[in-house]
């Protein structure tokens, strides 16, 4: 028999149970009434992986190309159920001037991955899913712009950025099932024969069934 306010949500109770070592039964299987429920509590990032999500870091670097402009993207997969937040995103110019690269966002369109893969390092292991959702891809020659430009940054020469400095900067990418797209997060140099390198640091989980809102 269900019970009273039956809390449907498994990942918050097994993190609560993991965490404190809880044995048996489910330790909180239900809501109090009215507005009872306080859910934040103070989680470190190593307490990420009992809370379903799992982090991962990917550095690829793309050469300077005569008449060609280059870049690297994260795409998050049409369908796969899943949010990714992208905690970092950090840029270095690899030249020997001054360079501009732009940080393009989109989830409103199909957009295939670059040429060249790139496999991310998962931080949790053995706590977590070593396998990543996002994917990475770069490539050196026929980089465009997509979707909306949501950053832009002059480097000098042999010099780093980074995009995000805080958690309200983080950017979130989501993918439900009945999504007609995924969502693509692309740095890129806007102009030609310019090299980089890009790092992005993200995490990811599957949707609740909640979540699933489309």
């Amino acid at each position: 028999m269900a019970r009273f306010n039956e809390i449907l949500n498994g990942r918050w109770a097994r993190a609560l149970q993991k965490a404190t070592a809880i044995k048996g039964a489910v330790p909180t299987p239900q809501l109090g009434t009215e507005l009872t429920p306080s859910l934040p509590l103070f989680w470190g990032i190593e307490m990420r992986a009992l809370e379903g999500w799992n982090r991962f870091v990917n550095w690829q670097t793309f050469a300077a190309t005569a008449a060609q402009v280059g870049g690297v993207q994260i795409r998050l997969p049409q369908g796969s159920n899943v949010c990714v937040v992208i905690e970092q995103v950090v840029i270095t110019n690899t030249n020997a001037a001054n360079q501009s690269y732009l940080l393009d966002y989109q989830n409103t369109g199909p957009t295939p991955d670059l040429t060249n893969p790139g496999a991310g390092i998962q931080f949790e292991l053995p706590r977590g899913q070593s396998t990543q959702t996002a994917v990475v891809t770069w490539v050196n020659t026929g980089v465009v712009g997509i979707g909306t430009h949501i950053g832009q940054v002059f480097l000098p020469a042999s010099s780093t950025f980074q995009f995000i400095t805080f958690e309200e900067q983080e950017i979130p990418m989501y993918a439900p099932q009945n999504y007609p797209w995924g969502a693509i997060l692309r740095v890129w140099s806007n102009t030609v024969n310019v090299g980089g390198a890009v790092g992005f640091i993200w995490r990811e989980r599957v949707l609740d069934d909640s979540e699933r809102f489309l």
